[in-house]
């Protein structure tokens, strides 16, 4: 009886508010430690403006300059922050759920009609969140999540690519670091082992990840590794009393 129920929330990041990373921020400081002056900070580095080649001002839609940014550290902490705080508005929900930024995912057991019911309300939340929903999948044994496509009916789960997708690798004789170079065909190839759910599957995937490495110059021969998904994940230690500068690699 399990289904799928997945969406995605359109333009998450320039869609989340002032308020609601103000509200985010007082969630958070009930579980953890998070000064004023934190909260002073996070929100005053909100203000971005941009500039183009000839120096002048893109001009924002609206009239505040608050904005998340995309492609930064500080970006994404606040954008996490915000799921996990939209996360804990869902407990009262019948549905196991989890989200990866914009990407989101429900396992269901409620029937069809239960299940409607729960995407009507988990609309009125977001939208009272200043946030729009696109349901992609409802009441679904099948669904394609991020990079995997999950099946209900067989319990396996499988590599997924969008249709016409080109895939392209950093060239093996390019201006990067020997310790890049050497890692990405194994990266791929642990990443791929990882979305499959036997050797079989992982066989039927690869010929275009396979294709692509080679157009790289690269000669190492894709393989299944059945231990890949019992490798703990590598931790990183932040040590913020230092601050290194790495001048830019090259050869």
């Amino acid at each position: 009886r399990l289904k799928f129920l997945s969406f995605d929330v359109v333009s998450m990041y320039p869609s989340i508010s002032e308020i609601l990373l103000k509200n985010a921020l007082q969630w958070a400081s009930q579980l953890t430690k998070v000064s004023k002056q934190d909260m002073e900070t996070i929100m005053g580095c909100k203000t971005s403006l941009l500039f183009d080649y000839d120096k002048n001002v893109w001009k924002k839609k609206g009239t505040q300059d608050f904005d998340i940014t995309m492609g930064a550290y500080d970006g994404g902490e606040c954008c996490d922050i915000c799921v996990l705080y939209l996360l804990s508005q869902l407990q009262h929900l019948n549905i196991n759920i989890g989200a990866y930024k914009d990407d989101w995912l429900a396992v269901s057991s409620q029937t069809s009609r239960c299940t409607e019911r729960t995407r009507q309300e988990l609309d009125k939340i977001f939208r009272d969140n200043g946030l729009t929903l696109d349901f992609v999948a409802i009441n679904k044994k099948i669904v394609n999540f991020l990079d995997i496509t999950l099946n209900l009916e067989t319990g396996l789960f499988q590599p997924y690519m969008k249709e016409n997708n080109q895939i392209f690798y950093v060239h093996s004789k390019s201006n990067h670091p020997p310790i890049i170079l050497k890692n990405l065909p194994k990266n791929i190839e642990n990443r791929l082992s990882k979305v499959s759910a036997n050797e079989e599957i992982f066989t039927t995937a690869i010929p275009p990840y396979q294709a692509a490495l080679e157009a790289s110059g690269f000669k190492h021969k894709l393989k299944f590794d059945p231990n890949a998904r019992d490798k703990p994940p590598r931790t990183k230690t932040r040590n913020r009393k230092v601050t290194w500068f790495n001048p830019p690699f090259s050869k």
